[in-house]
């Protein structure tokens, strides 16, 4: 006998208020939330979705449709009933509010979607210059400046803590860069045959990678009758376009709601900038739930 397999994984199930359900990156990584479930208190349940076939025993979902309708069934074997509460970061948001369109067409309640970073399919994001030195100086510029940032937001201890950590990542870095050019035969050689062994773990992880980003590279949405909440970072790439929607404006018919977190993509779900990003989502949840529970339903 062993546990059956499921797709959601409590991060923080403690809690008396509505949970919050958010959805894996890309590469599926699902305690990327860790950070935020802490932010929002013991108070507030938080689950997360993995992608199946993270376990290897699983087939791969080969679209965003079908990784939603398998996500919906499991938060409703947890919460049978809504209002549903939905978040996911960059990609993760596209998974999030293609649930959200699902709940909507059954029928159910959908108190919030969450979207942090993301980036409607379709949005075009690079300018023509993205690729030119002045480009990657100024990407250069925007890391230190974040570096900087998070030191100031950070206690004594805490600046400690990660100048070490920074310093670490910085050397691993640097080795890596001078192995690179001496392993990288070595390196294609491996994959090769790990490609080649039908059983060989790399070659299992990197067919799910690969269908799960051409899953959302194929993704086309249906426009949402509901509304959605875009926390969006402050400090977007250099060369990128700058409309504050994101995109969303025109999937979304019961409008976007902005909110800017100061940082960059990815940086504002993490420590330190985190803090800001919970303040606000903790704010949203309050307004949905204090809505739901005062008004009738339509």
């Amino acid at each position: 006998w062993s546990p059956p397999w499921s797709c959601l994984v409590p991060i923080q199930p403690g809690g008396s208020k509505p949970p919050l359900f958010c959805l894996h990156l890309a590469l599926g990584h699902v305690l990327f939330y860790r950070d935020l479930a802490q932010r929002l208190g013991l108070d507030q349940p938080v689950y997360g979705f993995q992608p199946q076939g993270v376990d290897g025993s699983h087939p791969c979902h080969t679209s965003i449709e079908e990784m939603a309708r398998h996500y919906v069934k499991e938060m409703q074997a947890l919460q049978p009933e809504g209002p549903y509460y939905l978040a996911g970061s960059s990609s993760g948001g596209l998974i999030a509010f293609e649930m959200a369109r699902q709940l909507h067409a059954q029928g159910q309640k959908v108190g919030l979607v969450a979207l942090f970073d993301t980036y409607a399919p379709g949005f075009h994001r690079l300018s023509f210059n993205a690729g030119t030195l002045r480009y990657q100086l100024f990407r250069f510029v925007q890391r230190v400046h974040l570096h900087l940032g998070n030191l100031l937001l950070l206690e004594s201890r805490g600046k400690v803590k990660y100048t070490r950590e920074k310093a670490v990542m910085v050397g691993d870095r640097m080795k890596w860069t001078i192995r690179k050019a001496v392993e990288s035969r070595l390196k294609k050689v491996a994959h090769t045959w790990a490609r080649s062994n039908g059983n060989s773990e790399s070659a299992e992880n990197q067919k799910r990678i690969d269908t799960a980003i051409k899953a959302l590279r194929e993704y086309v949405p249906g426009v949402y009758p509901g509304r959605v909440t875009l926390f969006r970072a402050s400090k977007q790439p250099a060369g990128y376009n700058t409309d504050r929607d994101l995109g969303w404006e025109k999937l979304a018919a019961g409008g976007v709601e902005v909110h800017e977190i100061p940082g960059y993509h990815g940086s504002i779900v993490m420590e330190p900038r985190v803090r800001i990003l919970a303040e606000r989502l903790q704010a949203c949840l309050f307004q949905s739930q204090e809505s739901t529970f005062t008004k009738p339903d339509e």
